[in-house]
């Protein structure tokens, strides 16, 4: 009987270890519809446009801004100017 229920228990482990494992890595890294070729050059374009400007930014906020930017644009098929805008208040003013 011990034996019955010590495999009882590593079976049930198993299968608990098996679910975990499986749902950690569906869940695992975050995807974005846009391409990342996009947000590179996006950063480049940001980067550029706020030294002409001479606006004062981390590559950090620059980052972000290009993910709100992407996001709005390609995930959610928002208006451009309207995103642009709506990030550019978000990450620079």
């Amino acid at each position: 009987m011990k034996y019955y229920a010590g495999s009882l228990y590593s079976n049930k482990f198993l299968v608990l270890f098996a679910v975990y494992f499986m749902s950690g890595g569906l869940q695992s890294g975050i995807a974005n519809a846009y391409p990342q070729v996009e947000m590179q050059s996006c950063i480049a374009n940001a980067v550029n446009a706020t030294m002409v400007k001479g606006l004062s930014t981390t590559i950090k906020k620059i980052e972000q801004y290009c993910d709100c930017s992407l996001k709005r644009i390609i995930d959610e098929g928002k208006d451009v100017r309207k995103s642009l805008n709506y990030c550019n208040a978000l990450y620079f003013y």
